[in-house]
C-alpha cells in the first residue's frame, strides 16, 4: 500500500465540477485521506488559455504506481481530455506526484514528479495536507521548497469548495 500525493487541475468547463467529479471516481479504487484547498491560478508555459483550479490529494493505493497512473489516465479519457498541445487547456489533468519511498524515472511515469518543485500551485497544496513533507530526493522541507521556488505566477487560495468527508470513503 502506497501514501500517495496527486494533483488535480482543470481550466475548461465547471472546473471545480470536473475535480469533484474526478475526485469521486478515483475513490472507486484509491482512498482518500486528505484533500487540500482548492487554489484559482493563472497559467504557466501557454499563457493563452484560461485561469486553472488546482488541488492535490493524498491517499493510499494498493497496487504499483503504474497502474495508478493507468486509472488515472482513463479517468482523464473517460472525462473527454483531449490535449491537442503541451500544456495546453485540459478538462482535468491528474498527476502523481509522490508515491511512497519509490524513486522512478521511466518513460511512462516520473516520481517524483519532476516538475513539481517548480509550480506554487502544487507546493501550496502540498503545504495545506502535509505541512512537514520532506522532498524524497532534494531532502528539503516544503518551506524551503515554496520559498526556493520561482514561480511568480497569481494563485488564489479559494478555499473548500465542499466538505472533505463528501469524497473521502
Amino acid at each position: 500500500m502506497g501514501d500517495v500525493i496527486i494533483s488535480l487541475g482543470s481550466n475548461l468547463d465547471y472546473r471545480e465540477e470536473n475535480i469533484r467529479y474526478a475526485l469521486d471516481r478515483m475513490t472507486a479504487f484509491f482512498r482518500i485521506v486528505d484533500l487540500s484547498f482548492f487554489y484559482e491560478t493563472e497559467p504557466l508555459d501557454y499563457i493563452w488559455q484560461g485561469w486553472f483550479i488546482n488541488a492535490v490529494v493524498s491517499g493510499y493505493f494498493d497496487d504499483d504506481p503504474l497502474e495508478l497512473l493507468r486509472l488515472l489516465k482513463d479517468i482523464e479519457l473517460q472525462m473527454g481530455r483531449a490535449q491537442k498541445y503541451d500544456k495546453g487547456p485540459r478538462i482535468i489533468d491528474l498527476d502523481i506526484l509522490i508515491f511512497n519511498n519509490i524513486i522512478a524515472n521511466t518513460a511512462e511515469l516520473t516520481i517524483p514528479h519532476t516538475r513539481m518543485i517548480e509550480r506554487k500551485f502544487i507546493l501550496l497544496p502540498i503545504k495545506d495536507i502535509k505541512p512537514d513533507f520532506i522532498h524524497p530526493t532534494l531532502n528539503k522541507h516544503i518551506d524551503i521548497l515554496i520559498n526556493e521556488c520561482r514561480d511568480n505566477s497569481t494563485i488564489i487560495k479559494r478555499g473548500h469548495l465542499w466538505r472533505k468527508d463528501e469524497c473521502i470513503k
